[in-house]
């Protein structure tokens, strides 16, 4: 990444291992370099994120992805997960019901995750 900052394969790898070492701050600035939206909605940036308790991050940047168009049925799993995270089921329910809604080969594993949150109801 130091070499060539505009890389974007580089600055996604490099800004994952700063989440993992909790250098938060330094993320974007090593992304905004990039100057490429894509690399801050890398799936590999919003679960580097979700598994260091950053939910808020989480829910930040699939949110911005929707806004902007680039959601794929995933993405709203991953947007549950962050809500879920942060303590809020029923946008994470909510979240759960759009991505059966916009994939729907993603039903099962939907009905699934939102059996666990609702505690098997």
């Amino acid at each position: 990444y130091l070499l060539e900052p505009t890389y974007s394969e580089a600055a996604v790898t490099y800004a994952v291992t700063l989440i993992y070492q909790k250098k938060f701050d330094e993320v974007e600035k090593v992304l905004s370099g990039v100057g490429s939206e894509a690399v801050m909605y890398d799936n590999r940036i919003v679960l580097a994120y979700g598994n260091n308790g950053r939910f808020d991050k989480v829910v930040e940047l699939v949110n911005e992805k929707i806004a902007k168009g680039h959601a794929v049925g995933q993405d709203y799993f991953s947007l549950a997960g962050g809500y879920s995270g942060l303590g809020d089921n029923a946008k994470a329910v909510r979240a759960i019901e759009k991505a059966i809604e916009v994939d729907a080969g993603l039903k099962e594993q939907g009905e699934a995750m939102l059996k666990q949150l609702l505690g098997g109801k």
